[in-house]
């Protein structure tokens, strides 16, 4: 059995620099780059596009924070001043991401998608293949 970790062990934005000791690794992360969602590919071929390099999951979190903050602040007509009701618009936000679905459970977590990947080379540089993924996936509770 090779090494097992979470995501950040393999982060596309340095695995390469990991070199052939990455080789086998198999994280967990709430993004994947190779993930054949439609929406996924379109943001994959946009940020390539721009920035010449894959998306990682660092990328992926501050762009579907900011499509959060943006559909909250038009459900409020962008009244920020007003943070109860700021608060409040977050709750209900749900849309198609490049994951899937997303949402909040009833305690504000969010309900992500989970890759299971495994670090392989592929065209000469190292990236994170996916093996699996696990959609709807809740934080657990403790109450």
């Amino acid at each position: 059995m090779g090494l097992i970790g979470v995501g950040s062990l393999t982060n596309e934005v340095y695995v390469n620099n990991e070199g052939d000791a990455a080789l086998d690794i198999i994280t967990s992360s709430f993004y994947n780059p190779h993930d054949k969602n439609p929406l996924n590919q379109r943001f994959v071929k946009a940020f390539v596009e721009k920035f010449k390099a894959l998306p990682s999951y660092d990328d992926y979190a501050g762009y579907i924070s900011a499509q959060v903050i943006a559909k909250a602040l038009d459900k409020i007509q962008g009244d920020v001043e007003n943070t109860d009701r700021f608060l409040e618009a977050l709750k209900g936000i749900e849309f198609d991401g490049p994951t899937g679905r997303f949402r909040f459970d009833e305690k504000q977590n969010v309900i992500l998608t989970v890759y299971i990947q495994k670090v392989v080379k592929q065209e000469g540089k190292l990236t994170n293949a996916l093996i699996e993924t696990i959609p709807n996936v809740k934080q657990i509770s403790l109450d």
